[in-house]
């Protein structure tokens, strides 16, 4: 997780992608792992693959930064209304936090 992080803070894609997927492999349910996953694939412009990631983070565990991030993925997929949606939502949880 930390590797693909690190990789996706120098703009090194392809690198962070192949960190995070072997992240997934050892812990296939760690939803930090699936969000930043879509971070990298957003970076790349492929958003439809970045909110398919999200929705498994958010089934595994919902909380507003992953609604927030959603929120971005929807808007370039150009569903603004679902990424309304979202952003509601991460508002909704967590009200106090100004970068949702």
């Amino acid at each position: 997780l930390l590797l693909g992080y690190f990789y996706i803070q120098r703009a090194r894609f392809s690198e962070a992608e192949q960190a995070l997927r072997s992240a997934l492999d050892l812990t296939p349910d760690n939803a930090i792992v699936y969000r930043n996953l879509a971070v990298v694939f957003m970076s790349l412009g492929r958003y439809r693959e970045a909110r398919e990631q999200l929705e498994v983070a958010l089934r595994l565990r919902p909380n507003a930064v992953t609604y927030g991030t959603l929120g971005v993925a929807l808007y370039y997929e150009g569903k603004f209304t679902e990424a309304v949606s979202a952003l509601e939502t991460s508002i909704d949880l967590d009200p106090n936090d100004y970068s949702q």
